[in-house]
């Protein structure tokens, strides 16, 4: 299989250094670009309970600055320690997220409650502290994922329930004030994303047969379709966002599992919206052979063009060592699409995972988590693209 790169790693000097302290692990950080927030769990484990923290993001290079002395983490500063009891990762499967709306970001995680039943909960700063607290009827509930429209009075949260009984665990969600608004999806499904500015959430499950595919959720009549019905697994959360390159059109990326690699698949929502299937628009493959399968694929603009971010990884189960950190344009044409590797070259040790990107004054940048020597640390990357980037 040929693949041609725009701009390959011999062309580009990868800056990727560490910004968290490399004496205590901080993984899969969440960012909101709104306030430049970023919030992460720490344990629990034989050391600490589970932790919330928060950080300061600096707009301009992406440090993360401890809230109350302004200094960089990497160079002694701290998060601020805002919650505990949370949820073992090992068990929700994820750490923190925001929910975005009018009254700014809101941190939703899991915790335990009085009984120790994982439960929904939520941070706010109200300008002086921050304050938390458990969600009502959110008992036996966990890995929330918040919405992020801006101008939102009424955000929500999509996470996992017990069905009455405790016999099954479905997908649910709910605005996050009323209790009463929450809706169990039909069917077992896995995670994944709201839908910019509507009332649907995106996931991927399967109905017995055949691969996995992707459904959308229209929560507020109780309705799950499938929307794709291609071949490959569907292997990840999908993430839609406004492609510039398409009028502003509807996309969505996921992650589709072929038999010798998988690939960063992306599909537009076919106009009318009414019919169901989305058109698959392009396949984004691994630009190493050695790494054929792509995993934690994730979309992000700058200046009017849609970029990939996505894990190259040497084997299919994708959590060992020797993975690299990419990005890619979303041009049709392969012969011609922008690739770059923005994680720099290791012994092959380091178990890379979880890409983020944040856009700064001076262009997007990407952090990464890497373990090493059973600390996991956070690692930023530099992409290149600045303002005023020309695409090639």
């Amino acid at each position: 299989m040929c693949r041609l790169t725009a701009v390959s790693a011999q062309e580009w000097i990868p800056v990727d250094e560490v910004i968290s302290n490399p004496a205590v692990s901080l993984a899969d950080p969440e960012i909101d670009e709104v306030d430049n927030r970023v919030a992460w769990q720490l344990g629990p484990n034989f050391l600490v309970n589970g932790l919330l923290l928060v950080a300061d993001v600096d707009a301009d290079n992406g440090d993360f600055l401890d809230p109350l002395t302004g200094v960089p983490i990497s160079e002694g500063g701290a998060g601020l320690v805002i919650d505990s009891d949370l949820v073992e990762r090992d068990i929700t499967g994820n750490g923190p997220e925001w929910a975005l709306g009018l009254d700014g970001g809101q941190i939703l995680y899991s915790k335990y409650n009085e009984n120790m039943e994982p439960s929904l909960a939520r941070a706010r700063f109200d300008g002086q502290d921050w304050v938390t607290e458990l969600l009502s009827s959110g008992q036996n509930r966990f890995t929330p994922e918040g919405s992020k429209d801006v101008d939102d009075d009424a955000p929500r949260a999509a996470y996992f329930g017990l069905v009455a009984g405790g016999a099954d665990v479905r997908l649910a969600v709910r605005i996050l004030d009323l209790w009463f608004t929450e809706r169990l999806a039909p069917m077992r499904t896995r995670g994944g994303n709201f839908l910019p500015d509507e009332s649907a959430f995106l996931t991927t499950g399967d109905q017995g047969e055949g691969p996995q595919q992707v459904f959308l959720f229209d929560y507020d009549v109780d309705k799950l379709d499938q929307i794709t019905f291609d071949f490959g697994s569907k292997e990840q959360s999908p993430e839609p966002w406004y492609a510039p390159e398409l009028g502003g059109g509807l996309v969505m990326l996921v992650v589709a599992r072929l038999q010798n690699e998988a690939v960063a698949r992306v599909y537009r929502r076919p106009d009318p919206a009414d019919n169901l299937t989305w058109q698959r628009m392009v396949d984004i493959r691994s630009p190493n052979p050695d790494k054929p399968f792509v995993g934690a694929a994730r979309p992000f603009v700058w200046e009017g063009r849609s970029y990939i971010v996505f894990l190259a990884e040497p084997t299919a189960d994708m959590t060992g060592p020797g993975g690299e950190v990419w990005i890619a344009g979303l041009t049709r044409n392969p012969f011609t699409r922008f690739y770059r590797k923005v994680s720099e070259d290791d012994d092959g040790n380091q178990v890379r995972f979880d890409p983020e990107t944040f856009i700064t004054t001076n262009g997007p940048i990407i952090y990464y988590s890497q373990a090493t020597g059973g600390v996991i640390v956070q690692r930023r990357a530099q992409t290149g693209i600045t303002p005023g980037f020309e695409f090639p």
